[in-house]
C-alpha cells in the first residue's frame, strides 16, 4: 500500500486539458523512496531521484502553505460572487 497526494480537481475533470495534465502526483511507499509522477496529455514522467522529487515536494508544500482552507475558500468565493452581482 502507498499513500498518494491527490491532484487538484481530480473528480471528473477530463476536459481541463493542460491544467490537469501538468500537476504532479506524489507517491510514498512503506519501503523505498517517494516517486513524483507528472502526467501530460501524451506521456507520463516518473521521477525517483532525491533532487527531482524534492523539488516537487517543495513546490507542493509551498502551494499548500499559500492556499486557503475549506471554510476560508468558501467565504472567499462567496465574497467574489457577492461583489460580482452587486
Amino acid at each position: 500500500m502507498c499513500s498518494r497526494t491527490a491532484r487538484q480537481g481530480e473528480r471528473g475533470d477530463a476536459n481541463l486539458g493542460p491544467v490537469r495534465s501538468s500537476y504532479p502526483t506524489m507517491y510514498r511507499f512503506p519501503v523505498g523512496p517517494p516517486v513524483a509522477v507528472i502526467e501530460t496529455m501524451t506521456t507520463s514522467v516518473y521521477l525517483e531521484e532525491d533532487g527531482d522529487v524534492g523539488r516537487y515536494e517543495s513546490a507542493l508544500e509551498y502551494l499548500r502553505s499559500q492556499s486557503l482552507d475549506g471554510p476560508a475558500s468558501r467565504r472567499f468565493i462567496h465574497e467574489l460572487i457577492k461583489d460580482y452581482y452587486a
